[in-house]
Order: structure tokens, then sequence, then C-alpha cells
């Protein structure tokens, strides 16, 4: 499935650090089965563009045409506890995210979902081994791990993943972009990350998108003259 965006002056008129942001955008299609970088220095609009394409930013001037919002987008953040029930273990954080459940397999997860669940936990040994522990109780790269697979387990067809790296070291953040991978090719579905690292877009996006004060100033993909490290770079501290 195919998302457009169609973000054209879309202006933020709330109280904060956003007050008054104008974004200035042309239509973007976001291909399904593939992965895009959503990029820029801090204040160049990429949160504002997520919120759009999430359906959190409702503007006059500015749509999204493709999944219905509230069943087919799925947000996990910088911050893991937003998509979790810390006081819920990794088990029942999974369960409760199980798509289509029937009554009685919410009457009686286990005897129905639990291979369910272990095999979406069979590649996350730490997160396996602590299935019955309290969310709260995990490390941050262990909440992200589970923040990330609770919202790939519902059938989302628009993945937004906001900075979701930042909280995880070196091994934990390359198996969670395999998981991104695998989920995003097996299901044709869209995945849009937002990050700061110019050679993890390189090496793991099919098209890298790069915004400046509210406005596109880099559309690139892989078999683009531009795609290299130091065109990238340019484009973000220009």
């Amino acid at each position: 499935m195919d998302v457009v965006a169609k973000a054209s002056q879309v202006t933020l008129r709330s109280v904060g650090d956003d007050a008054g942001f104008v974004l200035n955008m042309p239509q973007l299609v976001f291909r399904g089965g593939q992965l895009t970088y959503l990029m820029g220095h801090n204040g160049s609009g990429k949160s504002v563009f997520l919120r759009l394409l999430s359906g959190e930013l409702e503007s006059a001037l500015g749509e999204v045409i493709g999944p219905d919002v509230s069943r087919h987008v799925s947000v996990v953040r910088q911050d893991a506890t937003h998509s979790l029930a810390l006081d819920l273990t990794v088990r029942e954080n999974l369960l409760i995210r199980t798509p289509n459940m029937l009554l009685r397999d919410r009457l009686f997860p286990m005897r129905r979902l639990g291979r369910h669940v272990d095999e979406l936990l069979k590649d996350h040994a730490e997160l396996r081994n602590k299935v019955d522990d309290l969310a709260l109780h995990l490390s941050g790269g262990q909440r992200q791990t589970l923040a990330l697979l609770a919202n790939i387990m519902h059938g989302t067809m628009l993945l937004l993943l906001d900075e979701f790296l930042a909280a995880t070291d070196l091994r934990t953040g390359k198996a969670l972009l395999r998981s991104v991978h695998e989920f995003v090719g097996s299901n044709h579905a869209c995945a849009v990350v937002v990050s700061h690292d110019v050679s993890s877009a390189l090496s793991d996006a099919d098209r890298i998108i790069v915004l400046r004060q509210g406005a596109l100033i880099g559309d690139i993909s892989k078999n683009d003259v531009l795609w290299r490290h130091s065109s990238i770079a340019e484009l973000i501290t220009l």
C-alpha cells in the first residue's frame, strides 16, 4: 500500500516551541516495501511532518491519503514508555496488541496466542528471558525493542520511527533495524525513520528526505548520484 502525503503550508498555532511554525511540503508518495529516512537539523520540521503522517496533526491545507490512521499507522518514539504499559509484563504488552482478537482469545490468551508471542521473540533473547517481567523493569534498549515489536504486530502499514534508536546500544540498534527491514519487506509496509545518522541512512534506507526550516531540500533515492555521505551531510548542515 502506498501512502500519499500532501502537506502544503501546515501551520502550528499551538503554544510551545512549535508555535507559528510553517511546514511547506510538496506531495510525497511513500511506497510500500520501502524504508525512508527523514533527516535535517533540529527545528527543521521532522517531528511536525511525522505528526501529520500519524494523524496527530490535522490541517485544512494538508492531508494523508492511504491507510486508515486509527488502524494502520504506528509510531515508535525515542521514549519507548509512550508505546508501552509499564505495569504489564512483556508478554501482556504483546498480547494486548494482537489484531482481530476473538473473545475466547481475550479470555484465554495464552492458550491460543502464546505461540505467536514466542515466534515474535525468537530473535530477541533478552526479552524472551524476561517475558514475564514488568516492562517497568526493562532496560532502555529492551523497552525500545518491546515497543517496536508491539507496534509491528497489529497490521500497521505505515510505521513511523522517531529517533527510536537513541536509547539503544549498537548491537540492539542493529537488531531493531533488521526487524524493521524484515517487517517492511514481508508486509509491503512503509517505514519512515527520523534520524541524524547519515551513515545509517546510507546503509539502511531506500530513500533519504532532508528538511530545512520546514521545507523539503532533498529527496534522494539509492540510485541517485547524491547518494553519498558528503552530499547528505552538506544538505543537513546548509
